[in-house]
């Protein structure tokens, strides 16, 4: 790699954890917020590259591959490359593989500069007609 190349990767990966960073510190929902910064916490303590919008949508979808291999492992009469290699199917296994989708599909919402999980709640509200003020919090 070419000294401008490692200092643009340098500067796009700033550029992502400071939208990530402020996503996670910006957001008043205790749930959400709690679930963001977890996720940032786990990106700095390990010291993980940020990915991009469309890297982390890629991981979100080799994810989701994952979850139908798990589930098509299910299915009897399925020869599977390699069996000898693959556990027996467990539900438990098939919900962290969709915990790692959902990750992934929040990390993308952060590098970008959004909670894709109060998004999500005000869209919610929006088609049911919720005044969050009425009930009790605040969106």
């Amino acid at each position: 790699m070419s000294i401008l190349s490692d200092w643009h990767d340098k500067m796009k990966q700033e550029i992502l954890h400071r939208k990530a960073r402020s996503v996670a510190y910006a957001n008043n929902n205790y749930a959400s917020n709690t679930i963001l910064y977890g996720i940032l916490r786990y990106y700095e303590n390990r010291r993980l590259r940020w990915p991009t919008l469309e890297e982390a949508l890629e991981w979100a979808n080799t994810e989701s591959g994952e979850v139908s291999e798990l589930l098509l492992a299910r299915v009897p009469g399925w020869v599977r490359n390699n069996p000898e290699n693959k556990k027996p199917f467990e539900e438990y296994d098939l919900m962290e593989e969709i915990a790692d989708q959902v990750f992934m599909l929040l990390v993308a919402g952060m590098v970008n500069g959004y909670d894709v999980l109060k998004i999500m709640e005000t869209k919610m509200e929006n088609k049911l007609g919720y005044d969050p003020a009425l009930i009790g919090y605040d969106s």
